[in-house]
């Protein structure tokens, strides 16, 4: 029994160790190294454990933290591309907020990560995202007053493009995914007010229509 308890603490210990830290955070990528999500003093750029309070212990030397790493005696550091799909996002108006859902097909080490971004398309990193890389459905919200340049600009209508990639320790996307957002213009008042006077009538008709009594057969 005593030998039970102390496996259940163990196991409750570890648990909670491996925790996964859930906040996300977006910042441009001059900011990216200030980004600490799980608190450890460790900056996400640079942490072996990202999301997973840790000390940065890594027996291996394969920059995958103990606390994560599914082979923590044996060096393996390259687990392949974890297969980050990006969701073009719903349209906006002028001067909304982009949402990408995305997903991995493969869960890194720690279920956690980075998404870099690449809004003018130079294949260079504008800015980064740092939250869950796991096989659910997660969501990077890009205001329009977070980052203006000619070829990406929220508060002008047309259709723009944003590179993608995703890393974690042991994995990183091979290639750029390229969601985009189709931006339109806000709608003039004279243009909504025909467009609410056009609904009303069409309401106004689905009420007389159905309200007309049946008529009995002859």
């Amino acid at each position: 029994m005593k030998n039970f308890v102390t496996a259940v603490a163990l196991m409750g210990a570890f648990l909670w160790n491996v925790r996964e830290v859930r906040s996300s955070t977006l910042v441009l990528a001059a900011q990216s190294a200030t980004v600490d999500s799980d608190g450890d003093s460790v900056a996400d750029v640079v942490d072996n454990a990202p999301g997973v309070p840790n000390n940065q212990a890594d027996a291996d030397m394969d920059a995958i933290g103990d606390v994560i790493d599914p082979t923590p005696n044996l060096s393996n550091p390259a687990l392949g591309d974890p297969g980050l799909g990006i969701y073009s996002s719903p349209g906006i108006l002028v001067g909304g907020t982009a949402t990408f859902d995305y997903v991995v097909n493969t869960i890194p080490p720690g279920g956690f990560g980075q998404v870099e971004l690449d809004f003018n398309l130079d294949n260079t990193t504008d800015a980064v995202f740092f939250g869950p890389l796991d096989v659910t459905i997660n969501t990077i919200s890009i205001p329009a007053s977070f980052f203006v340049d000619a070829a990406w600009d929220l508060f002008t209508p047309g259709m723009y493009t944003v590179g993608m990639k995703a890393y974690s320790p042991g994995m990183h996307s091979e290639n750029w995914a390229y969601p985009n957002v189709t931006v339109t213009a806000v709608p003039e008042p004279s243009t909504l007010l025909l467009l609410g006077f056009a609904a009303a009538c069409l309401a106004g008709g689905s009420r007389v229509r159905y309200s007309m009594p049946l008529r009995s057969r002859r």
